[in-house]
């Protein structure tokens, strides 16, 4: 069947699960009727697939406008041009994955002009991530703790019974606490992202009195942050017209996302005879070196702006809380064994004494979480079940609670 593109994702932002949730129940009877196509073979598209199965929806197929995936499969599921999609225009109901607004509406155009009607037999879910990021961005609030970070916060598993994310967790233990709590969270955003995600708070005027920020050291090889998915430039573009800001370093920033978008590095591609959604060993092995086991250059990107990030709040003195996340050692270990804990150590010693330098606090959880915490020992986002997520949240916080009693 050719190349196998599947994502063997299981996760997804909890109000997309939502979103899916909701297009299966409404259309169950359709889909029974026709086939689904799912238009778009790239991360979403896989997990939506990944989401029909657990939902006992077997059969369908995938389309895509990359040729270089035509011919190819998502676990058993084939992907066709959209050349063969136009001869068999009767026989399905289509499914756009994409997020991004822009690209569904050139989606809905071509697959309109191919014979497909919208809400008939063309459906889409546009993401919400960066309305429910801005809202909560621009929301005023002081002398407040702001949390920022990734899909760590705002993620859940496909296959969750509780599907209370982190998010909810700290704010309803903040809440509890009388603190109020800002969470700025979204998957793959880059450290120079947060940087001026931070400033645009500060210029603002919601200056928090505590800032919680995860060094999730795999960002920081110097290579994630030039994927395609680490760019969001969307989104930065909207906070920075909405803030009004003159900064030209950022508007530079801006135009450099498009460029990385427009020519990532490479694409998530592996050989998979048999169609499992299980990860490669031999892929796996090498994600856990790259991302795991280097040697931090701190004149890296993702380091020079972290640093910006930590004398920032310095000058503004805000009491800086950050923390290596749950890490998946386990994996690490079964394929590199006690070497791959010494180099994850040492590099991780790195970022701990940059941290310490600026006046920081650093909480290490990397061992913090057993199998039992993370949704699958094989997932290279090594993200945490409901379970995990309670653990990784009452680290946090009676760390909080410890320096502040430290404090007194």
């Amino acid at each position: 069947m050719g190349i196998d593109f599947e994502c063997p994702e299981y996760m997804l932002d909890r109000g997309e699960l939502i979103l899916l949730q909701s297009f299966v129940e409404k259309n169950r009877t359709a889909i029974r009727n026709k086939r689904l196509l799912i238009f778009g073979a790239g991360v979403r598209g896989s997990i939506f697939g990944l989401f029909l199965q657990n939902e006992g929806i077997k059969e369908f197929d995938y389309c895509d406008n990359n040729a270089k995936k035509w011919g190819g499969a998502i676990g058993s599921h084939s992907i066709i041009s959209p050349e063969e999609l136009q001869k068999r225009v009767n026989e399905y109901i289509v499914l756009i994955s994409v997020e991004s607004r822009d690209i569904i509406e050139f989606m809905e155009k071509q697959l309109c002009e191919m014979g497909f009607e919208k809400e008939k037999n063309l459906f889409s879910l546009p993401s919400e991530i960066y309305n429910k990021y801005l809202n909560e961005f621009f929301r005023p609030i002081k002398d407040h703790v702001l949390i920022m970070g990734d899909c760590r916060f705002t993620f859940v598993s496909i296959t969750d019974e509780n599907t209370q994310t982190l998010d909810d967790i700290l704010r309803k233990e903040f809440a509890d606490r009388e603190i109020p709590a800002k969470v700025l969270s979204m998957h793959a955003l880059c450290m120079r992202a947060q940087y001026y995600m931070l400033k645009g708070q500060l210029e603002l005027g919601n200056i928090p009195r505590i800032l919680i920020l995860p060094i999730n050291y795999e960002t920081f090889n110097g290579t994630t942050h030039l994927l395609s998915s680490s760019q969001h430039t969307e989104l930065m573009r909207r906070m920075y017209e909405q803030v009004g800001s003159k900064d030209r370093e950022l508007e530079e920033y801006i135009q450099l996302t498009r460029q990385r978008t427009e020519n990532p590095p490479f694409i998530f591609s592996v050989e998979n005879e048999n169609g499992s959604a299980v990860i490669s060993d031999k892929k796996l092995r090498i994600f856990l070196k790259m991302s795991y086991m280097y040697q931090p250059d701190l004149e890296s990107e993702g380091i020079v702006y972290l640093k910006k990030a930590l004398l920032l709040a310095k000058k503004y003195h805000i009491k800086v809380l950050t923390f290596a996340p749950p890490l998946n050692y386990m994996s690490g270990k079964e394929y590199w064994g006690e070497a791959f804990v010494v180099a994850y150590q040492k590099g991780l010693e790195v970022f701990k004494q940059i941290v310490l330098e600026y006046g920081g606090l650093f909480l290490d959880q990397s061992f913090l979480l057993t199998e039992d915490g993370f949704y699958s020992k094989y997932d290279k986002n090594e993200l945490a079940n409901y379970e995990g997520r309670i653990q990784m949240a009452n680290s946090l916080l009676n760390f909080l609670k410890d320096s502040d009693e430290n404090e007194d």
